[in-house]
């Protein structure tokens, strides 16, 4: 990556104070800033009381379950209690997923539970299994997979609505996917299934008319709307809702040509300026979803300058998440509506856009009618 694409905003990472001391005076970040600072212990310890909460009743599953085998094992024999324990071992590895040494008696039923049963089953060394690492993992889901997608989709209806010759060819896209629905909703529902079922697994959930099959947008559909999947890449590229990136730590010394780069330094990557990038894409500022696209018409298999997850080995724990409700979401929206932009807005929403924890259009409005 060249070098100005890297923006060093710290010489050392125990200089971050330093840092929030200069953005806080800088007017225009203060709000930002402060609020990200002085709101992380709080949030934190609002965190820890969930994590209480719950690693206590996990704790009181697993004594209850140690008490009922307590009880059976008097009720037997020495050679029915081996028979017995070794029964009961073969089926909790099948049917609960754990092991002998993990605390688990079944599958947990969000991530804070995951984590909290591996820790527990550590026993003193949790090694990375530690709260703090809970409080950010719980943050990243939060705070960077809810805003992000947010601002994501408000760039992407935008940037629909602001085209409507590209969102026409998006609905005759979906169109030809909804007309051969047959084969493509068994192949979601069987996918559906896969996942865990859904109600309607039979033959689909019933339309407001009474047909079968509501829509056939799944996950094995999105293969078949490369030009829908493109749109959507395009509006990441240009909106950048995160512009500067995450930051990124050295954690030894890095030479990167001619320069010289200490441990320690707090490095964010100009994600915004990567997306526009005269060098890297052809008439940068465009909307222009084929340059996604191979010459067959199907998504390019390797874009890149393209980074809407992050980068590098720290980047986005969610992206693949991320894409897929992000795709089906939008996808399912504009197969429903025809948008369009208010026609009392005076400017263009995409001008000067506003930036706090992410970039995001200025606020507009669209309108949304019911295509038939």
């Amino acid at each position: 990556m060249p070098l100005h694409y890297i923006f060093l905003i710290a010489t050392h990472v125990k200089q971050y104070s330093r840092l929030y001391t200069v953005c806080t005076f800088l007017p225009k970040y203060r709000k930002v800033i402060s609020y990200i600072i002085e709101n992380h212990e709080k949030q934190h310890a609002y965190y820890r009381t969930l994590f209480d909460k719950c690693e206590k009743s996990l704790r009181e599953e697993k004594q209850t379950f140690k008490e009922d085998q307590d009880v059976d094992v008097q009720k037997k024999t020495e050679e029915e209690e081996g028979i017995q324990k070794e029964e009961k071992r073969e089926e909790g590895k099948k049917t609960r997923g754990g092991s002998d040494d993990n605390p688990s008696y079944r599958p947990p039923s969000h991530i804070v539970e995951a984590f909290l049963q591996e820790r527990l089953s550590r026993g003193e060394d949790v090694s990375s299994f530690t709260y703090s690492q809970l409080c950010h993992v719980v943050g990243d889901l939060f705070g960077a997979g809810t805003d992000t997608a947010l601002t994501t989709l408000r760039w992407h209806f935008l940037y629909m609505a602001l085209n409507p010759d590209i969102q026409a060819r998006v609905h005759t896209e979906l169109d030809t996917l909804f007309a051969e629905d047959d084969l493509v909703e068994e192949r979601c529902l069987q996918d559906r299934a896969d996942s865990g079922g859904i109600p309607g697994k039979e033959g689909g959930d019933a339309t407001a008319d009474g047909k079968k099959g509501a829509s056939p947008l799944c996950l094995a559909s999105l293969e078949r709307l490369p030009f829908t999947q493109a749109c959507l890449m395009e509006s990441q590229r240009l909106g950048s809702v995160v512009p500067l990136g995450v930051p990124h730590g050295v954690s030894k010394d890095l030479h990167l040509g001619s320069y010289v780069i200490p441990k320690g330094t707090m490095l964010l990557p100009l994600l915004w300026h990567i997306h526009h990038d005269p060098k890297e894409w052809k008439d940068p500022h465009k909307y222009f979803p084929e340059r996604f696209l191979d010459a067959e018409g199907r998504i390019l298999s390797r874009i890149p300058a393209f980074h809407p997850f992050q980068i590098g080995r720290r980047m986005c724990i969610g992206d693949e998440y991320g894409r897929m409700v992000l795709s089906l979401f939008s996808a399912q929206v504009l197969l429903e509506f025809n948008l369009a932009l208010d026609p009392r807005t005076m400017d263009d929403p995409t001008a000067d856009p506003e930036c706090g924890l992410t970039l995001g259009p200025r606020p507009h409005k669209l309108v949304l009618t019911p295509r038939k």
